[in-house]
C-alpha cells in the first residue's frame, strides 16, 4: 500500500508575506541554479528554523515584525509530510521549554520564512546541496 508522501500546507499571508515567500523562493532557485518546487522553500524555512536553539526560535516567534507577513489571503503549497512533522516538533519543543505556549503552526511557517530570508547564502547553498543529495538517493 502506498502511503501519502506529500500534502498541501495552508499559508495565510498578507501581500508583504507573499512578497517575502516569493523573494526567498527566487533566492533559493538562483542559488540552486534550478527551478525548485514551492514546497522546497517552505521545507528550507522550517529546516533552518528547526536548527536554531529554542531561545532564538522563541525570540523569532515573538517578534512583532512578523505580523506584517500574516494576512487573510490563503495560499496552498505542496510539500513533504516532513514539513508538518518538523513544525509540530518546533511547537512541542517551545512548549516543553516553557518559553511560549503552543504557537500557531502558521506563525511557525512565517517565522521560518523570516529566518530563511535573513540566512546567509552559504547556509542556503549547504541546504540546497543536502536537497540535491536527498533527491539523488530517492
Amino acid at each position: 500500500m502506498n502511503g501519502k508522501r506529500s500534502r498541501a500546507y495552508r499559508l495565510t499571508l498578507s501581500e508583504r508575506g507573499l512578497e517575502l515567500y516569493l523573494s526567498v523562493h527566487l533566492r533559493l532557485c538562483t542559488l540552486a541554479q534550478d527551478l525548485l518546487p514551492y514546497g522546497a522553500t517552505l521545507q528550507a524555512a522550517i529546516d533552518l528554523l528547526e536548527q536554531r536553539d529554542c531561545d532564538e526560535v522563541a525570540a523569532e516567534m515573538l517578534d512583532n515584525r512578523l505580523d506584517i507577513y500574516s494576512g487573510k489571503c490563503e495560499h496552498f503549497v505542496g510539500g513533504s509530510l516532513a514539513i508538518g512533522r518538523s513544525a509540530r516538533a518546533i511547537r512541542e519543543r517551545l512548549s516543553q521549554t516553557g518559553l511560549m505556549h503552543a504557537p500557531q503552526i502558521g506563525r511557525i511557517y512565517i517565522a521560518g520564512l523570516g529566518v530563511l530570508g535573513a540566512s546567509e547564502n552559504r547556509e542556503l547553498i549547504s541546504w540546497v546541496a543536502r536537497l540535491t543529495r536527498d533527491r539523488a538517493r530517492s
